[in-house]
């Protein structure tokens, strides 16, 4: 169950994301190691900002801007929740880090680190994933703006 308090900041980052994170229900902070757990275990690079948002929020979920709803995964369910959606069979160069309330996934490609989304049930090859951000700063804003 997750907590009912607003994301709270700590640091010159998170700042940032206050500004778009108004009614965001975050998970406890996470143990550093289980973050560098399926860091190590994936062979492409993390956004430096979406592991920093791990280390200190852990996950969560709420709404964002107007029109847009945000479920991060925390780092314990990222693995499980690729391996359950199946990710490696129809989004190979993806690697799934949250999803919307609806069938959106969010979702960080592998050969570049940046962040795109895409319908769960899309064929990659007919239906291109769209680009939401260079990195989780830039996803947040993407997401809080339209």
């Amino acid at each position: 169950m997750l907590p009912s308090r607003p994301y709270s900041t700590r640091n010159a980052m998170n700042i940032d994301f206050k500004k778009y994170f108004h009614d965001f229900l975050p998970l406890p902070s996470e143990d550093t190691s289980s973050i560098e757990e399926v860091i190590n275990k994936c062979d492409f690079p993390f956004p430096q900002d979406y592991i920093d948002f791990l280390s200190e929020v852990g996950g969560g979920e709420g709404p964002i801007g107007r029109n847009n709803y945000l479920i991060i995964w925390p780092s314990c369910d990222l693995l499980n929740n690729n391996a359950d959606y199946a990710s490696f069979s129809f989004a190979i160069d993806y690697f799934l880090i949250g999803q919307d309330a609806a069938d959106t996934a969010y979702a960080i490609k592998k050969s570049d680190g940046m962040i795109y989304e895409f319908g769960f049930l899309a064929n990659l090859n007919t239906d291109p994933a769209k680009r939401c951000g260079t990195n989780f700063l830039d996803f947040i804003r993407y997401l809080y703006f339209t």
